[in-house]
């Protein structure tokens, strides 16, 4: 019962993990990079900077994903062999994890440094834009509640999970 548990989450993380690669390339599909600084109206200079900055992102970042689909392939194998010991299971998602955690850092510098490049005006727009292209959120999954709330059985006090009230 204990391992139908535990492929049932590494299923999962990894049905999330390639969830995340493909929304991040239909993104990058959707919001080319050039529709940024018309949307920002930018200067000259700032194009340049920005040009560059996301040439050096994509040095970056690029490897990184190309790092976590590898990875993230590797666990599926190991998750198809019945032979795989529990433990290196855990440390190919511990692996995937770190890279993802590696990516999201290197998006949020990124952004940072665009920042410093813009005016508060622009900083403001472009903050907008980014909330509007990534802040999105999606439904939740069959059978999990909305972030924020938690699953009724889950709940500790018979009032939380709407039960009757005892004075």
């Amino acid at each position: 019962m204990k391992q139908k548990i535990l492929l049932f989450v590494l299923i999962l993380s990894l049905g999330l993990n390639i969830a995340f690669i493909a929304g991040g390339a239909y993104r990058r599909w959707k919001f080319r990079p050039g529709r940024l600084p018309a949307e920002l109206h930018l200067s000259r200079t700032q194009k340049e900077k920005m040009h560059s900055l996301e040439l050096e992102k994509r040095k970056k970042i690029d490897p990184l994903r190309k790092k976590i689909e590898i990875k993230s392939e590797e666990l599926l194998t190991l998750l198809k062999e019945s032979t795989s010991p529990d433990e290196k299971i855990r440390k190919k998602i511990e692996e995937i994890s770190m890279l993802q955690c590696d990516l999201h850092k290197s998006m949020v510098e990124d952004m940072l440094e665009k920042r410093d490049i813009l005016t508060p005006e622009q900083q403001e727009k472009f903050f907008s834009i980014i909330t509007k292209r990534f802040g999105r959120k999606s439904p939740p999954l069959p059978g999990f509640p909305p972030v924020g709330e938690s699953h009724p059985r889950f709940k500790t006090s018979p009032t939380e999970r709407g039960g009757p009230r005892h004075p």
